[in-house]
């Protein structure tokens, strides 16, 4: 089973990982924003590395509702996250 922001494999399941550049771009917004909202925890973090950060595609859709649920539509956001560069984890 393949979705916009999870693969599911042998009854495990792996979700894309953003960068902060592609979360920048997907939502509209700087680098250094996307770092203050990983840091003050408004989308979760997911350390990569020593000096590598990024967050699940499925937190960034999240916070994306929360902003504007009204006019939030979850596969308009998953279509537009998953264009954007991912890594699976």
């Amino acid at each position: 089973m393949t979705t916009a922001s999870s693969t599911v494999t042998n009854n495990v399941t792996f979700h894309e990982i953003l960068r902060p550049k592609a979360i920048a771009v997907a939502l509209g917004i700087s680098r250094p924003s996307v770092y203050r909202l990983l840091l003050n925890g408004k989308i979760p973090s997911v350390r990569l590395t020593d000096f590598a950060v990024g967050a699940y595609s499925k937190d960034v859709t999240a916070y994306l509702a929360r902003l504007n649920p009204a006019n939030f539509s979850a596969s308009t956001a998953a279509t537009e996250i998953s264009n954007v560069g991912v890594n699976h984890v």
